[in-house]
């Protein structure tokens, strides 16, 4: 997330899919937050 707040956003997507990938559900309040900021990124161009 402090990457997405940078404007790194290729760094972004990285990082969320790897936290994603390793644990989806890390957080009850922060997953959903990582997931739909993920979504916004969509895939590498």
């Amino acid at each position: 997330m402090i990457q997405f707040a940078l404007g790194d956003l290729d760094g972004a997507r990285i990082s969320l899919t790897a936290a994603m990938t390793i644990n989806p559900y890390f957080s009850p309040l922060d997953a959903p937050v990582a997931a739909a900021t993920l979504a916004q990124l969509g895939t590498a161009p």
